[in-house]
């Protein structure tokens, strides 16, 4: 009886309050709770919630929040509570969706909400509730997750903070949380801060990993993660982490950068071959090609022979007739050698997708793996 009450009840409440209320909050049930809490003490339905995961891309929320709108008549005006800074650029996003005026409220907490849907309640005119925000509820507007409280790591991606959180994930699982923080950043928001030119700002920061150059001007050490396939930008990574992993850990840590870079490479072109499956079992074949010929192959020459052997699995599955392009003699020893070790190697994944490696794939294999094979 009391769900059918509130629902039969929630259009006429609504139309007593002339403003929206809006909250905003990353986690599961964040903005749910204080919008919850905050009307029932308000004993009206006072705000909507729109609940996100942490790792929500900006462009979802706003589609999110664009949606709620086109519910709405916002002609009286809009007060939206987040409980993240990035989240205050939503306005750019969304204006034109409006149709009166909008206070973002950067400082989410259930007293702030029951203090605004009081206000909201009594009829305080809009633009007093927005003067005795900006006097009331002011938070220091330079401080993101806790840049200054300990020696941290920022991880910046410009595709978004989709990847970004994948390599935070990767390191989180190698690196002691409470001897270094590793944190995330909009690829806006650390040009902002750079452009600001406030060095405490990242006084605490030890590295800064991204996708993409930053201005000459940051003193804070920083590389683009695809440099780490190499060994200059390897080694450049291990002086900064070693007071914090092991030099096991920091390879294995590498070996996983390696492969989710290249299971998002052969998503989209791999038809039918399940990537995730895929990269492992050629990460065996890469690796008992180390084993035999005893050599260390660096990460962008791995990341070649990950996609080329994926396509090549998919391409033999699809091509029924094997006996095309095949065979092609061995021109000397040691690729005759070759042939031989790389029949062995292969010979599971052969058997588990009924295909054979034939000689024109061999060839191929060969003249990538040359060059290393002749510096033994």
């Amino acid at each position: 009886m009391t769900l059918l009450n509130t629902l039969f009840f929630h259009p006429a409440i609504k139309e007593n309050i002339p403003l929206h209320g809006l909250i905003v909050a990353h986690g599961r049930q964040t903005a749910s709770s204080i919008q919850a809490v905050a009307n029932q003490l308000c004993k009206t339905f006072v705000f909507e919630a729109i609940d996100m995961p942490v790792s929500t891309d900006l462009s979802e929320i706003i589609e999110k929040v664009k949606h709620y709108l086109e519910r709405q008549d916002t002609s009286e005006g809009l007060i939206l509570l987040v409980d993240m800074g990035s989240l205050t650029r939503l306005y750019s996003s969304i204006k034109n969706e409006l149709s009166g005026d909008l206070l973002v409220i950067n400082n989410l907490t259930t007293a702030v909400a029951l203090d605004v849907g009081m206000k909201m309640v009594q009829h305080v005119p809009f633009k007093k509730i927005a003067e005795q925000a900006n006097s009331n509820y002011k938070i220091n507007a330079r401080y993101f997750e806790g840049l200054t409280q300990g020696k941290n790591m920022i991880i910046s991606c410009m595709s978004g903070v989709g990847i970004s959180n994948q390599v935070r994930e990767i390191m989180a699982h190698f690196i002691p949380q409470d001897r270094l923080s590793i944190l995330t950043m909009e690829y806006k928001e650390l040009r902002d801060a750079i452009a600001r030119n406030d060095r405490s700002y990242f006084k605490q920061t030890l590295f800064i990993l991204t996708t993409s150059e930053l201005p000459s001007t940051l003193d804070v050490p920083n590389l683009n993660i695809y440099e780490i396939l190499e060994d200059k930008g390897k080694a450049y990574l291990w002086q900064v982490l070693r007071p914090f992993i092991s030099q096991r850990h920091f390879d294995l840590m590498l070996q996983d950068f390696l492969k989710n870079f290249t299971i998002e490479g052969v998503s989209n072109r791999l038809s039918f071959l399940n990537p995730k499956v895929i990269i492992n079992e050629v990460e065996q074949v890469i690796s008992l090609y180390e084993k035999y010929y005893e050599i260390a192959l660096d990460g962008k020459v791995k990341l070649n022979l990950y996609m080329h052997i994926a396509l090549m699995i998919e391409r033999l599955i699809t091509t029924k007739d094997s006996r095309t392009r095949d065979p092609l003699n061995a021109q000397s020893e040691q690729e005759q050698e070759f042939m031989a070790v790389t029949k062995e190697i292969f010979h599971t994944m052969e058997a588990k997708y009924n295909i054979r490696v034939n000689g024109y794939e061999l060839s191929l294999l060969y003249e990538l793996l040359k060059p290393f094979i002749n510096k033994k």
